[in-house]
């Protein structure tokens, strides 16, 4: 960068000079007073013409900048007349630049992939299951779009319009299964198909007052079931098409063969579990049989993270969600979007005046 030295004891002239000997966006490289006895001091400028077209700081500002700067320096002591001399016959040098601090390179950049597995990291997942949804989404930008695209792909099965189904809803005991499987039921009768209540679960003492109970105030028919046999009444003598809904022991649980009646089992996935009991108290089932799973209690759970994980290592479709204990409110259905905003919310833009 070539450099030249403009000396003189009027700021406003010597900025002339250099916008016109060297363009209006000639940079200023340094500054200072030089004092002289018994006279004003003088001003030195070194400047360059602008060598790329990054923009400069206009000539006027740098004008600003150092009559305010030689107002600070007028009182110290300077240099005399004849070092002025010896400066001006003097080559011109280009001062000596400090270098800037530099930030640490932070290396490239984590692909699209590895910053939607850290993202479902962040939430306690395993790289595991992680890395299943990234297999069902390998389009996805974002890990919203990611949980989402994997929900959409992996549906629950459910029982087709005209063909009798028993349905259950197997799990631990406490995971919310008896809740969800009446919600399910309500459900089925709202949409116009036949759903009856099937009482059989012995084990609990009162479960088969509860289930009654809840079918009068329902207004859904209701059957015990203490054997196989009393299954199979119940189902020869149902509607064609009825959904026969069984409210089973904790556990796997497996009907007679009642030719002509399909089983739809789905597994209850309870959120708000710790994550290591429900995925202990989950294996015990035979996962391969489900036909989809349902996230009980999702209300009692700070986030539903944990059980999609599970959800997950299941490689089972969302049928539904269960929340809350009131069963007329019936089922939530599993929307994939507003799921994967509840785990992943997108950014809020600051709001402008």
């Amino acid at each position: 960068m070539e450099t030249k030295r403009f000396i003189g004891n009027d700021t406003t002239r010597l900025f002339a000079r250099i916008r016109r000997e060297l363009g209006p966006d000639a940079v200023i490289l340094s500054t200072r007073s030089l004092h002289r006895d018994g006279a004003p001091p003088l001003v030195e400028i070194i400047a360059a013409p602008a060598a790329e077209p990054a923009e400069p700081l206009p000539l006027h500002l740098q004008q600003a900048v150092l009559e305010g700067a030689l107002r600070r320096v007028e009182t110290a002591p300077g240099i005399t007349v004849a070092d002025l001399e010896e400066l001006a016959a003097a080559e011109p040098r280009p001062p000596v630049r400090e270098p800037r601090f530099r930030p640490a390179d932070p290396g490239p950049l984590p692909s699209p992939e590895e910053a939607i597995l850290q993202a479902f990291l962040a939430l306690g997942w395993d790289e595991a299951p992680a890395r299943t949804v990234l297999e069902a989404a390998p389009a996805a930008r974002t890990p919203a779009a990611a949980l989402e695209r994997w929900l959409l792909a992996s549906p629950a099965a459910y029982p087709p319009e005209g063909q009798a189904a028993i349905v259950t809803i197997q799990g631990p005991e406490g995971s919310g299964r008896t809740t969800a499987l009446l919600k399910m039921a309500l459900d089925c009768a709202d949409a116009g198909r036949a759903a009856i209540l099937i009482a059989a679960d012995s084990a609990r003492a009162g479960a088969h007052d509860a289930i009654r109970a809840c079918a009068d105030a329902l207004g859904l028919p209701a059957h015990d079931a203490y054997a196989p046999g009393d299954l199979v009444r119940a189902a020869s003598r149902a509607p064609r098409g009825a959904c026969l809904f069984v409210d089973t022991p904790a556990g796997p649980w497996a009907p007679p063969p009642i030719p002509g009646v399909a089983h739809f089992p789905y597994l209850a996935i309870p959120a708000h579990w710790h994550p290591a009991a429900a995925r202990a108290a989950l294996q015990e089932l035979p996962l391969a049989r489900f036909a989809g799973a349902i996230i009980t209690a999702a209300d009692l759970a700070p986030s539903l993270a944990a059980a999609l994980q599970i959800l997950s290592e299941s490689a089972l479709g969302l049928a539904f969600l269960s929340d809350g204990r009131d069963i007329a409110a019936g089922i939530t259905v599993a929307d994939p979007a507003a799921i994967a905003a509840s785990l992943f919310p997108a950014p809020r833009l600051a709001a402008t005046a």
